[in-house]
């Protein structure tokens, strides 16, 4: 399906949780999770990434993503026009967070990370990412500022909604908000892509193209 991107004035983009990275059973706490990504690294997934930045070039876009694994920022894509709600792995935060202080994640931490701990109450620190108890949103909340500042420049535009793999898994981040967007916004159009639940509200099935397949396929023939 060939989609001219150019031809809109804005350009959303969702991507769910199909291009995140699936751990297993072997990952039982969060360092354990981020070797196993680290070693699991899909290149068809960083290809499709890299592919919408080519499509993308030269457009008003913003990207939400819910995916947790980080992969996005390995990509060409531009960093400036994400935010990643669910978080990463670029933080590490107490894990009752106590102070609501972010640690800023170094990979040298990694061989010595059994000796990290918060430095106001000495528990242990996690990855600031969903899910856990106690998550911080501090370390999205500055880049979700810049998307909603942005997603208000849509109102009245011509705008393409692109929302890829994108389930029920919190769904308040992307699916109802995407939804809600495209009721308001009369000039605005939205590809639903998924395998399995590509489907519309009654209120825009005249304005939303259902297309059942694979998300990362679908990306990469762009």
């Amino acid at each position: 399906m060939e989609l001219e991107l150019k031809e809109y004035d804005k350009v959303l983009i969702g991507i769910g949780d199909d291009f995140n990275t699936k751990t297993d059973d072997s990952c039982k706490n969060s360092w354990e999770e981020l070797i196993f990504i680290e070693n699991h690294v899909d290149s068809n997934i960083i290809a499709a990434f890299n592919h919408l930045q080519t499509v993308l070039e030269d457009t008003d876009h913003f990207i939400v993503t819910t995916c947790n694994d980080d992969l996005i920022y390995r990509s060409n894509l531009d960093e400036k026009r994400i935010v990643t709600p669910c978080g990463g792995f670029r933080y590490l935060q107490c894990i009752d967070d106590c102070s609501h202080e972010l640690l800023p994640y170094e990979s040298a931490m990694y061989e010595s990370h059994e000796q990290i701990v918060c430095p106001h109450c000495k528990k242990p620190v996690v990855f600031n990412r969903m899910p856990i108890d106690n998550y911080n949103e501090g370390g999205y909340m500055e880049q979700w500022q810049e998307y909603n500042k942005w997603l208000q420049s849509t109102i009245n535009k011509k705008l393409l909604i692109l929302e890829l793999g994108v389930g029920m898994a919190y769904p308040s981040v992307i699916r109802f908000p995407f939804e809600k967007t495209a009721f308001y916004n009369q000039k605005s159009i939205m590809y639903r892509v998924h395998e399995s639940l590509a489907f519309s509200t009654p209120e825009l099935k005249e304005r939303c193209v259902c297309v059942k397949a694979n998300p990362v396929e679908f990306l990469n023939n762009l």
